[in-house]
């Protein structure tokens, strides 16, 4: 055999270059659906949060929270309003005990501070009286999927409430005058 020449035949032989390619692609492609899959998950949670502020902020607009007698704080609303067991879409997807809700009454529209430390524990539970602007907000720590995602800068170890960990906070958040209605006395505070 001629010196050189197994050097020569070595890179002449292309039947490893699938694998060697694939190898080069792989990472990148498969870091690239699970930050797809994440998105989309995200999204969708955070839609089926929404809806479900709409329809704990209908209850609230229109004095069905207030008049209702049982409802004396944050906990008894999420269980009775956010998150029932008969809502199988949220009481599946979210653990309740998890959702932090603040619950608050604004002077006017424009004066309603969205700056307060709200996921650091500082919430307020007021329902409003009839006439009374209020400003609602509802989180909740969605846990990350893929922690270790390159591409998601949005996955932080944070604390909310008494919550530590790798989330995603899902916040939404609603603005409404409530409706005149008759009957139910306000909380204690408010």
């Amino acid at each position: 055999m001629k010196p050189g020449r197994g050097r020569a035949c070595f890179l002449k032989d292309a039947r490893g270059v699938a694998s060697v390619e694939f190898a080069f692609v792989a990472a990148p492609f498969f870091a690239l659906m699970a930050a797809i899959f994440e998105v989309g998950y995200l999204h969708y949670e955070n839609e089926l949060l929404v809806s479900t502020l709409s329809e704990a902020k209908r209850a609230l607009l229109t004095g069905g929270v207030q008049k209702n007698g049982a409802v004396t704080s944050a906990a008894t609303f999420v269980s009775n309003y956010v998150c029932p067991a008969n809502k199988p879409g949220v009481y599946r997807n979210f653990d309740c005990s998890k959702l932090v809700v603040d619950l608050r009454p604004v002077n006017t529209f424009q004066s309603a501070d969205l700056t307060n430390g709200f996921l650091s524990g500082q919430t307020q539970f007021c329902p409003g009286r009839a006439g009374q602007i209020s400003l609602m907000r509802i989180a909740y720590p969605l846990p990350a999927i893929f922690p270790l995602n390159l591409f998601d800068r949005s996955v932080q170890s944070v604390t909310v409430g008494n919550v530590t960990g790798n989330y995603h906070i899902l916040l939404t958040t609603a603005l409404f005058q409530v409706e005149d209605f008759t009957g139910g006395a306000p909380l204690p505070g408010c």
